[in-house]
């Protein structure tokens, strides 16, 4: 009893109180016991009031039964029990968010499968929409649409198509027409053309070394499998004139006939005197570098010369002659300027890269207009360029080293980010199993690791209604889809900060209420403010010109809005449920 006061005695004075199991005061009253001359002293000192033989009595009669009967003591006392746990002294619930968790601590599996079948909802409702909108409701879309939205150029070009969309062809189509005579498709006028544009690690673009390159490249493509299928037939003007005059059985007999394919836009075309061009002028015929030997003949390809003064002084030509769309000479000059870089011109005849175009035609055999489906036609051409040509292109030992070239094409680009979607989705999942992984090793709870990674995912269906319901948003292209990788970082965060603080209330608190009511505000907090700074940073971007930048940004934004919902409202479900039976 002594010792008691002792101890009670230093918590008045401040100092902090143990709580003494049973073998802890065993050992302490054991060891006053075996010093019982100094510790009364030492009590005595303190100013307990005790005298030392009545400090020895207690201590000997407390440890030791035979001296209590000895002094007269009666019965031995009770042996020393555990001192009580503290009792939770913190009260009634206080507040609406105590009262709510309360319910929830009450209630745990009926709470957790609210919140889950409520969000699962949303989820739910977003994939039914999809699939009977289709398109209407998710655009996506491979391309990314990097043009300037409000810029003056855009807004004519899309007026333009608009017309052109709402107008009627119908009325003014022949029956029939020449096949692949028209080098646009659609009312989108969509150009049907394959661009390779030629960059020389060092040196002029328009020497001549470089120029028996590009002539080797375009000899390949041109040999290629079913190229003159869908290239853009070279028709003479009596052709054009059937085709004008409407006569379908005409029409159908040149079709019938064939026709060859007409020259590309290059720089390493000759003259051809067969087509009646002068070849010693300049700026008559194509405006290819090379020369033809031969003179009032038929000059092949094949037969074309790399003849360095006659290149040299047609470029001179180009770079000093005004590109005017008016006189022949400022005709060829603006066709030559087409093909090469901004730079070249007065005072400079070096370019700094050069391109070549083939363009292909429409209507395709088997279709008798080009509004004949145009997309079944669109469709068979981008797959025939893709197919034929994706992976020969990107080929790095098909080309020399001393020039490098990029290359696209008519629908090319859609087609090679879809091929590598597939590729890349991967690495999405496994990134998504990497996280689960880790939250399960860090929270040593498959339970908790697979609800928190279930609920970042599905944030996905609740930011896309707000994205397309409340900003009006009709773009979802590749950029949209990056922003999983960026929810995967700050939902898995969030998920920590949720569970550390979580921890941290068991220190405080032993009521499973109270503390998650604590966890809630103080977590909460702390993701609010993390997860406002980012929401700004991303909505920063719907300022942007470029609609891909600006649709990213709008989806990023609330889709972290959407986590940090979820992780206030249907993560604590999920950790009760693991407090109260894992």
């Amino acid at each position: 009893l002594q010792f008691l006061y002792f101890i009670d005695w230093q918590k008045d004075k401040g100092s902090p109180r143990k709580i003494l199991d049973n073998t802890n005061i065993n050992d302490l009253l054991m060891a006053l016991n075996e010093d019982h001359d100094a510790k009364p002293k030492e009590m005595s000192q303190m100013g307990m009031g005790v005298s030392a033989p009545d400090a020895k009595a207690v201590a000997i009669n407390v440890n030791s039964s035979e001296r209590r009967n000895s002094d007269g003591g009666g019965d031995s006392p009770p042996t020393p029990q555990p001192l009580a746990p503290q009792k939770d002294l913190e009260g009634p619930p206080d507040g609406k968010v105590e009262e709510y968790f309360e319910m929830v601590s009450n209630h745990p599996k009926r709470s957790y499968c609210l919140a889950c079948s409520s969000y699962c909802g949303v989820f739910g409702l977003v994939l039914l929409l999809i699939i009977t909108l289709g398109s209407d409701f998710f655009p996506f879309k491979s391309d990314v649409p990097l043009y300037i939205l409000s810029h003056v150029t855009k807004k004519r070009s899309d007026a333009i198509r608009e017309g052109k969309d709402v107008a009627d062809f119908t009325l003014r189509m022949p029956p029939v027409q020449l096949e692949r005579s028209i080098d646009t498709l659609g009312g989108e006028r969509e150009d049907l053309t394959l661009e390779i544009i030629y960059i020389p690690k060092y040196g002029d673009a328009l020497d001549l070394n470089i120029l028996k390159s590009i002539y080797d490249m375009e000899y390949r493509i041109t040999q290629q499998p079913e190229f003159e299928k869908y290239c853009l037939v070279d028709y003479t003007q009596a052709d054009i004139t059937v085709q004008e005059s409407g006569d379908a059985d005409a029409i159908i007999a040149i079709n019938q006939q064939g026709r060859g394919c007409s020259v590309q836009q290059t720089i390493s075309w000759a003259c051809d005197p067969s087509q009646g061009y002068t070849c010693d002028q300049l700026l008559s015929g194509p405006v290819g570098l090379l020369n033809c030997p031969k003179v009032n003949q038929t000059c092949s390809r094949s037969e074309f010369v790399f003849d360095d003064q006659f290149k040299s002084q047609k470029v001179d030509t180009y770079a000093k002659s005004f590109p005017d769309p008016v006189t022949p000479a400022g005709i060829k000059s603006l066709e030559f300027l087409q093909l090469v870089d901004s730079a070249f011109g007065p005072g400079n005849s070096r370019a700094v890269a050069t391109r070549t175009i083939f363009t292909f035609g429409v209507p395709l055999p088997g279709y008798e207009t080009t509004l004949t489906d145009p997309d079944g036609q669109s469709e068979q051409l981008g797959k025939w360029l893709f197919d034929t040509y994706s992976s020969w292109l990107l080929d790095d030992q098909l080309f020399n080293h001393e020039v490098e070239y990029v290359f696209g094409g008519h629908t090319m680009m859609g087609r090679y980010l879809d091929t590598i979607l597939v590729s890349d989705g991967m690495f999405a999942v496994l990134s998504m199993i990497f996280v689960l992984f880790y939250i399960a090793f860090m929270t040593s709870s498959w339970w908790l690791a697979l609800m928190g990674m279930g609920q970042i995912i599905l944030s996905m269906a609740p930011a896309y209604l707000i994205y397309f319901g409340i900003f009006q948003q009709r773009f979802f292209g590749i950029f949209n889809m990056l922003s999983i990788f960026i929810i995967l970082g700050i939902g898995a965060d969030d998920i920590f900060v949720f569970l550390d603080t979580w921890e941290q209330s068991s220190h405080k608190m032993k009521s499973p209420a109270k503390r998650m009511s604590w966890t809630w505000k103080h977590a909460g907090k702390a993701m609010l403010v993390t997860s406002l700074t980012t929401i700004i940073s991303f909505m920063s971007n719907a300022s942007s010109s470029f609609p891909a930048i600006q649709t990213f940004g709008i989806f990023a934004a609330m889709l972290v809005l959407v986590n940090y919902c979820a992780v206030m409202i249907y993560f604590p479900t999920v950790v009760m449920v693991h407090h109260k039976f894992f």
